[in-house]
């Protein structure tokens, strides 16, 4: 099994490409203020972060892991 090891590097690159930067992107610009669509304003902020305290967005949020959940245990059943 090890000869066939080199085989799987192209898809092991393409993994990480496909998985690692998207998250990488999403990390950083969360930690970005920025106006519309112009990068040039871009600024650290934790203003989003102070969002998640709300009231609303943590209705939300828990809703949204009771919809995961029920998918889940749907799936689970199905299969």
């Amino acid at each position: 099994m090890n000869k066939y090891r080199h085989l799987a590097t192209p898809y092991l690159i393409w993994m990480l490409i496909l998985t690692l930067l998207p998250i990488l992107i999403m990390v950083v610009l969360s930690f970005l203020s920025i106006k519309g669509f112009d990068l040039s304003t871009a600024s650290f902020s934790l203003a989003a972060f102070s969002k998640t305290f709300n009231r609303e967005y943590f209705i939300a949020f828990t809703n949204s892991l009771k919809l995961a959940g029920l998918a889940t245990l749907f799936c689970v059943l199905e299969g």
